[in-house]
């Protein structure tokens, strides 16, 4: 019987824990506004610092996604004018990976996502004008 109630135990205590994790996440990522269902984010929010040189080393946020077939918007966020896209994707796990990459004065971001086809957008470059924290990333909408 006490291996039962141990079972339990655990049982209980992962799902608790798996509740609090998920609910910091989303709290996290609901200031942004973009991140609730159906909506999903891939953002990393670091300490980024004025005039990047390119010998800096690059930063990644990289998650795995299940995609329902359909047609999809992706949002930049970090540059300026949030540049947008979207494309029909096929159901799906993909990979999916955000890059920011140091250059001489400015910061250089892409985005990939790899599975069943393969989408790339087009890059945003920005400027940091102070040392601070930024959030930067791409969010993936479910369009119509």
């Amino acid at each position: 019987m006490r291996p039962m109630v141990q079972k339990l135990f655990l049982t209980v205590m992962a799902g608790a824990m798996l509740t609090a994790t998920a609910g910091a996440a989303r709290a996290a990522e609901t200031r942004l506004g973009l991140c609730d269902a159906p909506n999903a984010c891939n953002y990393k929010t670091q300490i980024l610092k004025p005039n990047p040189k390119d010998s800096w080393d690059y930063s990644q946020a990289n998650r795995t996604i299940y995609l329902a077939a359909g047609t999809y918007s992706m949002r930049y966020e970090g540059c300026t004018d949030h540049a947008t896209a979207s494309n029909y994707l096929p159901a799906g796990t993909y990979s999916w990976r955000n890059l920011l990459d140091p250059k001489n004065g400015y910061y250089h971001q892409t985005v990939v996502l790899e599975g069943p086809v393969y989408w790339s957008r087009s890059s945003c470059d920005w400027q940091v004008f102070a040392e601070g924290s930024y959030t930067w990333g791409t969010s993936l909408s479910p369009i119509g």
